[in-house]
């Protein structure tokens, strides 16, 4: 299956996670997994802290 994001990768948050529908802008993320029903990721933050996030509010980090 064909994955936007891969396991592993540095990527950019601007929208709302799923958890406590948190807003983040432009914070810098790491890619944990991919959920394959619903599509989202869960990603990890460089405060420590997860959530998961849909595909649209991801970006690939430069």
């Amino acid at each position: 299956m064909f994955s936007k994001f891969k396991k592993g990768s540095e990527v950019i948050v601007l929208g709302y996670g799923q958890v406590d529908n948190k807003f983040y802008a432009n914070k810098k993320a790491i890619v944990i997994e991919k959920d394959s029903y619903y599509k989202d990721y869960l990603v990890k933050f460089e405060d420590g802290t997860e959530d998961w996030i849909k595909p649209k509010y991801l970006r690939k980090a430069i």
